[in-house]
């Protein structure tokens, strides 16, 4: 058991960091491409505080990835990882609940989308 315990440990914590419905949104913002915790904060509507505080977790499962340009720190999707499960989410959750979709789809498509 303790085995098993160890092999599906990176699992369980890549499910932890998406289990949050703001940390999930952040992800899929970041799928149209970086943005700096400023603009990702005003379009999901968190304080900037509490969106550092996600994407430190997104970040440290490996599922973003920052870049420092002076001052301003910019996020984006953390490669491969990210990109699957993005697509994965996709499929199975919102083949027939369009709320949902919106929810996940990449924000370009979006009516009004920054």
């Amino acid at each position: 058991m303790e085995d098993l315990k160890k092999e599906i440990g990176p699992a369980c914590n890549l499910l932890r960091a998406v289990g949050h419905p703001a940390r999930l949104a952040i992800l899929c913002a970041l799928s149209n491409g970086e943005r700096c915790v400023g603009d990702l904060a005003a379009h999901l509507g968190l304080g900037q505080s509490n969106m550092s505080q996600h994407l430190s977790r997104l970040h440290a499962a490996g599922l973003v990835s920052r870049r420092r340009q002076h001052v301003t720190v910019y996020y984006g999707l953390g490669g491969e990882t990210a990109e699957k499960l993005l697509d994965v989410l996709r499929e199975l959750c919102c083949e027939d609940r369009p709320a949902a979709r919106r929810y996940l789809e990449p924000l370009e498509s979006r009516p009004g989308a920054i």
